[in-house]
C-alpha cells in the first residue's frame, strides 16, 4: 500500500514536471519565433521609412531643378531679361509658399576682363551706385550675381559676388557649362550667412548661352557661356521642407559626396553623428545621384521607432507561458 502511494506520488510529479517542461519549451519556441518575426517586421518597416525619406529628398531636388529650367526658358524667350522682369517672374512663381526651403532664384553673369568696366557702369545706372564685383583682383574670367530674388535680407549680401572665384562653386559651374546640364555644388558656406544660426549650404546651376545658342561641343559651350540660372540652399531649411514632420522616429544624416564625416556633413536631425558611433541595429545608407553630384543618406532608428504595437508581443507570450506553467 505504501509503495503504491509512493509510485502514484512520483507519477503525479513526473506528469507535472513533464507538463511544465513542455509548456516552457513551447513558450520559449513561440517567444523566439515571435521575437524574430517582430524584428524582421521592424527591419522591413525601417528600410521602407529610410527609402521613403531618401525619395522625398530626391523629389524636392528635382522640383527645384524644374524651377531652374522654367527660369531658363524666360531667357530663351527674351533677348534681354531685365531686373523688373526677373522680379515679376519670381513673384508669379510664389516659391515661398509653394516651395519653401529655397533661399532664392538668381542669375549670375559671366564677364570677360575687357567687359568689366562697361558691366559695372551698366549696373550702377540701374541705381546701385556702390556696385562692384567681389572679390576684387585680376582673373581670367569673372562672374557676378546680378539678379537674386527675393532681393532682400540675407540675399543682398550675395549681390555682385563672383562665384567663379571660389573652387567648389567653380567646379559645379564648369560642369554645368560643359555638359549643358544642371550641376549641384558640393558643401559651401553661402554668402547669405551672417554668423548667426549658420547652416551648411549648396547651390544648383543651369547654364545659359549667348544668343540662345545650343552649342554641341565643349569648346563652343565654353566660348558661348553667358551665365547661369541658379539657386542657393541652406541645407537645414531645405531638409526641413523636404522631410516635413513625417520622420520623427528616425535620425537622418545627409553627407555631400561618398565620404561620410564631419567635414562633408550637410544636415543632421540632431547634434550626434550616428554614422561615426557604433552602428545601430536598424541603420541604412542610401545614395542620391542628381545634377552631377552624389549625396549619402544615413538613417538610423530612434528608440521610439521600435515601440510599435507588436514590439512587446514576444514578452507577453513569455510571461503568459511562465504563468501557465506555474
Amino acid at each position: 500500500m505504501r509503495l503504491a502511494k509512493i509510485a502514484a506520488f512520483i507519477q503525479d510529479h513526473v506528469i507535472a514536471i513533464s507538463s511544465f517542461l513542455l509548456i516552457f519549451l513551447v513558450t520559449i519556441f513561440l517567444y523566439s519565433e515571435t521575437k524574430k518575426k517582430a524584428a524582421e517586421r521592424s527591419e522591413k518597416l525601417f528600410e521602407l521609412r529610410a527609402d521613403q525619406a531618401t525619395q522625398d529628398i530626391h523629389k524636392r531636388l528635382n522640383d527645384y531643378i524644374q524651377i531652374l529650367i522654367g527660369a531658363k526658358a524666360l531667357f530663351i524667350a527674351s533677348d534681354t531679361v531685365e531686373r523688373a522682369a526677373w522680379h515679376t517672374y519670381y513673384k508669379n512663381l510664389n516659391l515661398e509658399e509653394k516651395y519653401p526651403g529655397i533661399q532664392g532664384l538668381g542669375y549670375t553673369h559671366f564677364i570677360r576682363p575687357g567687359e568689366m568696366e562697361e558691366h559695372v557702369r551698366q549696373i550702377r545706372k540701374e541705381g546701385f551706385q556702390d556696385y562692384k564685383v567681389v572679390p576684387e583682383g585680376k582673373r581670367a574670367i569673372y562672374s557676378s550675381i546680378i539678379y537674386l530674388e527675393p532681393f532682400i535680407s540675407r540675399n543682398l549680401r550675395a549681390f555682385g559676388f563672383d562665384m567663379f572665384s571660389e573652387p567648389i562653386r567653380q567646379s559645379a559651374m564648369r560642369i554645368a557649362r560643359d555638359t549643358k546640364q544642371p550641376a549641384m555644388s558640393g558643401k559651401v558656406r553661402l554668402m547669405q550667412e551672417t554668423g548667426k544660426d549658420e547652416q551648411a549650404g549648396f547651390l544648383i546651376y543651369l547654364p545659359v548661352y549667348r544668343n540662345n545658342a545650343d552649342p554641341e561641343t565643349i569648346q563652343e559651350r565654353q566660348y558661348l557661356i553667358k551665365g547661369f540660372i541658379y539657386s542657393p540652399f541652406r541645407a537645414k531649411d531645405f531638409m526641413s521642407y523636404a522631410l516635413g514632420e513625417d520622420y520623427g522616429d528616425i535620425d537622418i544624416e545627409v553627407y555631400d559626396g561618398t565620404t561620410m564625416n564631419q567635414e562633408t556633413l550637410l544636415y543632421s536631425t540632431d547634434s550626434v553623428l550616428h554614422y561615426n558611433r557604433n552602428k545601430a541595429r536598424l541603420s541604412k545608407i542610401n545614395t542620391i545621384t542628381i545634377a552631377n553630384n552624389t549625396w549619402r543618406i544615413y538613417s538610423t532608428a530612434k528608440p521610439s521607432f521600435v515601440q510599435t504595437s507588436d514590439a512587446g508581443l514576444p514578452y507577453f507570450i513569455l510571461l503568459g507561458g511562465v504563468l501557465s506553467a506555474s
